[in-house]
């Protein structure tokens, strides 16, 4: 692999793994959270889950951006 033969330093390659795992995981959690609330019937509940995660998300990037 690319790492084994040290072509990418392993600081930079530990920052991608361990983001793309993160964003994988957390991408995957949310996905099936919200498919549990819609499958139970809780269709307010699973609006108010979307609309809330997307509206933070933003906000955090918006914040994070203004550092």
């Amino acid at each position: 692999t690319l790492h084994t033969k040290h072509t990418i330093p392993e600081t930079i390659w530990a920052t991608f793994a361990i983001g793309f795992l993160g964003s994988y995981t957390t991408f995957s959690t949310f996905s099936v959270e919200a498919l549990t609330l819609i499958q139970s019937g809780k269709k307010k509940q699973f609006f108010l889950y979307i609309t809330s995660s997307i509206f933070v998300c933003i906000a955090f990037a918006w914040l994070g951006m203004m550092l």
